[in-house]
């Protein structure tokens, strides 16, 4: 008897595939529920591979606790909330999206912070360049101190301009780099120096 090629054969084939293709061995299991709910509903709904949801949600969490907490293992022996990720997957297997997605919180939240950091340094230009006397005449005593640029991610930066950012966002930072490849492509570009051993 011979199979007879049908849609809902064809279909269900390619379910079996999808599923096979997404299919993760990633233990989603040691997330809170709430962040269990976000991986399986992006893989449902947005195609996002498990792992690779699963490792970008983790890397954000990192980011955010980073300095704020520490886990004492041995009485000598403390560890930071500090990863170091890289999505790897063939060309279009939906590495950037999944990425993204768990950056857009972080991403908004410099974008406001720039906002405001920019208002701010724009008052503190104009209280600079008014005389002692002007600056009495408005019941200002002091000047202010200069604002702070606060950031949780940078991208395309030198090792010099990341030493400074991170002395004034002492929480840490993330350096963001959407193709690994262009990052060590990137190492010494601006000086002969040693940017690849830093």
């Amino acid at each position: 008897m011979e199979n007879k090629i049908t849609p809902e054969g064809i279909i269900h084939e390619a379910l079996h595939y999808k599923g096979k293709m997404y299919s993760s061995d990633y233990p989603v299991q040691v997330f809170p529920h709430q962040i269990q709910d976000i991986i399986y509903a992006t893989g449902e709904c947005l195609n996002y591979p498990i792992d690779h949801i699963a490792a970008s949600l983790f890397f954000v969490l990192s980011v955010g606790i980073v300095n704020t907490h520490v886990a004492k293992l041995k009485e000598s022996w403390t560890e930071r909330a500090i990863l170091y990720t890289a999505l790897i997957g063939r060309t279009g297997v939906n590495k950037s999206h999944p990425l993204s997605f768990a950056f857009h919180p972080l991403f908004e939240h410099d974008t406001k912070n720039a906002v405001r950091f920019k208002k701010e340094s724009k008052e503190h230009d104009q209280l600079l360049s008014l005389s002692r006397k002007e600056r009495e005449e408005q019941g200002i005593s002091e000047i202010p101190q200069e604002p702070i640029l606060k950031k949780f991610v940078v991208s395309d930066i030198t090792p010099k301009c990341l030493a400074f950012i991170h002395e004034n966002n002492k929480r840490g930072i993330c350096l963001y780099t959407d193709e690994l490849a262009s990052w060590f492509k990137n190492f010494n570009r601006y000086t002969k120096g040693s940017e690849e051993q830093f």
